[in-house]
């Protein structure tokens, strides 16, 4: 008797729980449609420059005029991408032994801060900044070039043609 009586609530329990597991429930959902992100752009530029550099007469061991250069960060309205820069120099054609006797001077624009002041050659990958350039922010630099006191006459009459590539890396809000 007792098993029975067991056994018969044992039924009943699966028996109600097999009608609750029946029950259904109301739900609702709400759709926000119609969602776009647009990533920024990070553009630079060249300002008011004395660009592209066209020197002649350069004689070993004298120092060019400056060559005044602005970099722009020039985001489209909206951004916020502050950015540093750093600065290449490419070989181009004509003379490479011209192009590797060139040395390169790098200043801010009082001649205070020197950035780069090595081979052209090496001038790779130069960081030109100290500080972050903001959105909208220009910096100025002061570019001057010198032949290697070294060179002989096999160098009168060489040309070179080189390229300046400037970079901009986005860095991260702090």
């Amino acid at each position: 008797m007792k098993r029975l009586i067991t056994s018969l609530a044992l039924i009943g329990l699966v028996a109600g729980s097999a009608a609750i597991a029946t029950y259904a429930y109301f739900t609702s959902q709400a759709q926000v449609l119609g969602n776009s992100v647009t990533a920024a752009v990070l553009k630079i530029r060249t300002g008011t420059s004395t660009l592209p550099v066209s020197l002649t007469g350069l004689a070993p061991g004298f120092e060019s005029p400056a060559h005044d250069v602005r970099i722009v960060n020039d985001n489209a309205a909206g951004s916020n991408i502050a950015a540093t820069l750093k600065g290449t120099s490419q070989f181009a054609s004509d003379s490479a032994s011209l192009y590797n006797n060139l040395i390169l001077r790098v200043t801010d624009t009082t001649g205070s801060t020197t950035y780069f002041n090595n081979w052209l050659k090496d001038f790779s990958g130069t960081n030109l900044s100290t500080a972050l350039l903001a959105p909208g922010a220009y910096a100025d630099y002061k570019f001057y070039y010198k032949l290697n006191p070294a060179v002989g006459n096999s160098y009168q009459g060489l040309l070179s043609k080189f390229n300046l590539v400037f970079d901009a890396t986005q860095q991260m809000p702090e």
